[in-house]
């Protein structure tokens, strides 16, 4: 085996996960020796050690008894591992080599809650950012929920989108559109959940230039749950220069079944840093008659709960990392001391989901969003 690639000098930047934006950095020598640098927020620490050949698997310790472990992998040009202290607490991390590109993405991004009509239509915003078109499968899934045991699914959803103000397409039933076979074709190629062509689930597939757009999700006779669904159904999935970059939903919340939840995949070589809010006081501001009070706002992996916050800039971000954060986005201002809730953190590839609750028990309209942010 040819080892001169991963003992020729390297340099590794890794961002830690769980947190806003903390650092580790590695230098693999050209004897396999590797040097590695954490800087998390409650320690700065370095060590070095040996870099396995063969394996790529490396382990430095340090004078205060901190190792930082991980694996080199020289095909993906990436780095991935964990810093763990004396007292056993640990932080992972992950990265790319210098002059290596991340693909870090978010892909597959949905969103649930209790859909009815007027205000209480589910309304996801998304951005798709870049020059050329891009090929999106949307859902508005109700009666396909009944077999994940939901209750009080929306028995009839529909759905239309909307470029401004004005409406681009719409559908009721997705097996009567004149394009569902593309339309089944692309649920394989995503891998969407099946959903029963006979059932009154709505779905639309087109091509969208880059542009923001609003999916408004309502009942044709009822109201219930519904789940919003946005995909890229590119056939080419590694353009990073065309991707979604942002979905915002905005429903009823309250408990139960009220509780408002985004799911998302993050992919690529590399981790994400993924800025999340839960807005509700700041809605009364864009003619909501009765926004959310007090969000919370929790950010799960399967069933780990891996951040949480009540009201924004007191925990686990200071509000000027949120403050800069929203401002690399142009996201709108939250005003300082109000009850809305926002995370700032880095996600390793994996699913996700995002879960808006209200925090004093009352019920009204809130805004769930997540947002990507730019590689510093």
């Amino acid at each position: 085996m040819d080892t001169s690639k991963r003992t020729a000098p390297r340099f590794y930047s890794s961002n830690a996960l769980g947190t806003s934006g903390s650092k580790i950095y590695s230098i693999v020598g050209t004897t396999s020796n590797i040097y590695t640098l954490a800087t998390l927020p409650d320690l700065v620490a370095g060590g070095s050690g040996e870099l396995d050949s063969v394996s790529g698997a490396f382990s430095t310790q340090t004078e205060s008894g901190i190792t930082i472990s991980g694996t080199v992998d020289t095909q993906l040009a990436s780095v991935n591992g964990s810093v763990l202290q004396p007292d056993g607490t640990s932080a992972g991390f992950g990265g790319v080599r210098s002059g290596t590109t991340s693909n870090a993405r978010m892909i597959n991004l949905s969103s649930r809650a209790r859909v009815g009509t007027g205000q209480n239509v589910a309304i996801a915003g998304f951005y798709i950012k870049g020059s050329q078109p891009r090929e999106m499968l949307l859902r508005a899934v109700g009666p396909g929920l009944v077999s994940f045991d939901v209750d009080n699914a929306l028995t009839d959803p529909r759905i239309k989108l909307l470029r401004g103000q004005s409406i681009i397409a719409s559908n009721d039933d997705w097996s009567a559109a004149d394009n569902a076979d593309d339309i089944s074709a692309a649920m394989d190629r995503t891998g969407a959940f099946p959903i029963d062509p006979s059932g009154n689930d709505a779905a639309l597939l087109l091509d969208l230039q880059p542009d923001l757009y609003t999916a408004i999700v309502e009942g044709a006779t009822d109201s219930g749950v519904a789940l919003v669904e946005i995909y890229d159904a590119s056939q080419d999935l590694t353009d990073q220069t065309q991707r979604l970059a942002n979905l915002s939903t905005r429903g009823l919340v309250g408990s139960g079944d009220d509780t408002l939840i985004l799911g998302f995949f993050v992919t690529g070589n590399a981790p994400k840093r993924i800025l999340a809010r839960g807005v509700g006081p700041i809605l009364a501001d864009f003619g909501i008659d009765t926004p959310l009070s007090d969000p919370m706002l929790t950010i799960y992996q399967g069933n780990t709960q891996l951040a949480q916050n009540d009201d924004w800039g007191s925990g686990p971000n200071t509000a000027q990392e949120l403050i800069n954060a929203a401002d690399s986005i142009n996201a709108i201002s939250l005003e300082t001391g109000a009850s809305d809730a926002a995370i700032l953190i880095t996600l390793a590839p994996g699913a996700y989901t995002l879960h808006v609750t209200s925090a004093d028990g009352s019920t009204g309209i809130a805004l769930a969003e997540i947002y990507e942010i730019p590689a510093e």
